[in-house]
């Protein structure tokens, strides 16, 4: 229904471009305006530490898992 609303309101269609305008205010889609979320990142890592996780996480895409625990 979204999609032929979209549509009608390209074309030019004010009343399907009305009802996107008013569905779009009822899901505040278009921005938010105070922060919602966190985003929680680990502290700074020396070379060898970076090296060592990077080669921890990438083993298993290169199919020789080694059965340690990386946190």
């Amino acid at each position: 229904m979204l999609l032929a609303q979209t549509h009608k309101a390209i074309k030019g269609d004010t009343r399907a471009f009305e009802a996107i305008l008013k569905l779009e205010t009822k899901t505040a889609s278009s921005s938010a305006s105070e922060p919602t979320g966190v985003l929680v990142v680990p502290g700074p890592f020396t070379d060898e530490e970076w090296e060592k996780r990077v080669e921890q996480h990438q083993a298993k895409y290169r199919g020789n898992i080694d059965n340690e625990d990386d946190g």
